[in-house]
């Protein structure tokens, strides 16, 4: 067990932040850029730490494999005949995100986390999307796209082929340094087959890193970008090279926010020295561009937060407006899973099950987006419980009494349209809300008491500062204090 003591401590983000509090690490540079290499392998690191700490699956993530290798290569193909054939568009808004939040929508291709904003100003924007299980997507609403898979992987085999002992070097200093401050400070050691592998990755990726830098900024200058909207552009990792390339360009950059924010999110809060650092806050984004003011302070970055609002949100809510059922009609329980423990949260959905046997009501489990292609959840569902094959989460709030997790996003999306929303008290919680967010259950008794409470309404102006308003008036007021020319 990582953890050297025998009981692993309760401990907070600030707790665990401690390791990277030291200039040291700031000395650490990719050859050649000038790029600290911590940010490169900062999340991956601290979330070996939280998995151990406070989840039963992998949170830092396994390295990327081809799976299917037919498809990936299927896939990979037509990525690469797309971008070489089809017109290259010109984007002075470029927006970088995962494929995440793709699916299909009245017949074609829509991602939820870059379309809306792109066809606000659909001429003068163009997506770079990243590959998500080998799906090629298409056709698509929006259609101005590059596709990121054939970059990222000729990035990847650049770095196995120029790594060189100098890499291996600076890599197992880096991680050797954070790995002994993590062990004084909290207790918590890297495994070894881990470390090992973080070493390696984060050499590969430091010795490609130049060329890396010198793709994204052909990338740009293609493109004509003047506004780079990275999605996850605080995480560092693969967006780093992005970030650095377009701030060296004296491109513009952001964040738009695509899920929670908290005092407890790794990616979104660092270490005081750390925030002081220049040489680090190059590889963020200027701006973070918040679902609302709500979130503006609960993130620990040198960045800028603009509330923007959220598109999605905005767009359901327009078209859906009146479609839920009263609350006296609904009798879904929907048990939201958190990307990491699915096991967990289908044990808790079959617990509710039982508890409910003697009630007209159904316990619906939600996958997480990144697990849905993982299994075969008809298959693994025990008796009771059913699965929530809605593409949209807003569609399965119409019918749901109540919304049950732990740390989601989706607890805040059912603000205003779910009768409950009831949260497990756990140390995953306790960590990532330490201000009490929510109404908190910690056995099946607490959570049917709840269910059985008179509904608290959330006041208006505090869903008003979760979820601004007119997102598209202030998505044009920041491209207008810009300059981008809209």
């Amino acid at each position: 067990m990582p953890f050297l003591a025998a009981k692993v401590p309760e401990l907070t983000l600030d707790d665990i932040l401690v390791l990277e509090d030291t200039r040291e690490l700031m000395a650490f540079e990719a050859r050649d850029t000038g790029v600290p290499m911590w940010p490169l392998v900062r999340i991956r690191f601290l979330r070996q730490i939280l998995g151990d700490l406070l989840f039963s699956g992998d949170l830092a993530g396994q390295r990327v494999t081809l799976g299917q290798p037919g498809k990936a290569f299927a896939a990979m193909g037509r990525y690469v005949l797309h971008n070489t054939f089809s017109p290259s568009p010109q984007g002075r808004i470029t927006l970088m995100s995962t494929a995440l939040g793709g699916g299909a929508r009245d017949g074609r291709w829509f991602n939820r986390l870059t379309d809306h904003f792109a066809m606000a100003y659909p001429d003068i924007s163009c997506v770079v999307e990243d590959d998500l299980h080998w799906h090629y997507p298409g056709p698509r609403h929006f259609e101005r796209i590059r596709y990121n898979a054939p970059s990222m992987a000729w990035s990847v085999m650049l770095g196995k082929t120029l790594v060189r002992k100098a890499d291996y070097s600076a890599a197992t200093a880096l991680v050797d340094l954070v790995n002994s401050r993590a062990r004084d400070s909290i207790g918590w050691e890297m495994a070894v087959r881990e470390r090992h592998m973080l070493i390696g990755k984060l050499a590969e990726v430091s010795a490609a890193l130049p060329a890396t830098l010198a793709m994204y900024g052909r990338l740009f200058g293609r493109l004509g970008t003047r506004l780079l909207l990275k999605g996850g552009g605080c995480y560092g990792g693969a967006s780093v090279a992005p970030i650095v390339a377009a701030r060296r360009m004296g491109i513009v950059t952001a964040e738009h926010q695509h899920g929670l924010i908290s005092k407890g999110m790794d990616a979104y809060n660092i270490g005081s020295e750390l925030a002081g650092s220049e040489a680090y806050k190059s590889c963020l984004p200027d701006y973070l561009l918040t679902f609302g003011p709500w979130w503006n302070d609960k993130f620990r970055l040198p960045v800028v937060p603009v509330a923007i609002g959220s598109p999605h949100r905005s767009a359901v809510m327009t078209k859906r407006s009146g479609i839920g059922l009263d609350a006296s009609a609904r009798r879904d329980v929907l048990v939201l899973s958190d990307g990491v423990d699915a096991d967990i949260f289908i044990d808790l959905a079959a617990q509710i099950a039982e508890a409910l046997t003697t009630r007209r009501m159904r316990v619906v489990f939600r996958p997480h987006p990144v697990e849905r292609d993982s299994r075969d959840w008809r298959g693994q569902l025990p008796t009771g419980v059913v699965l929530d094959e809605n593409i949209d989460l807003y569609d399965s709030f119409d019918s749901a009494l109540a919304v049950v997790s732990e740390v989601t996003t989706g607890a805040f999306e059912a603000l205003g349209l779910v009768p409950h929303i009831l949260v497990r008290d756990t140390a995953k919680t306790r960590f990532n809300y330490p201000d009490g967010s929510f109404a908190l259950f910690r056995t099946i008794d607490d959570l049917l008491r709840l269910l059985d409470a008179a509904t608290e309404q959330t006041a208006t102006s505090l869903t008003k500062a979760i979820w601004a308003d007119n997102w598209q008036d202030n998505y044009a007021r920041f491209l207008q204090a810009q300059g981008v020319g809209i």
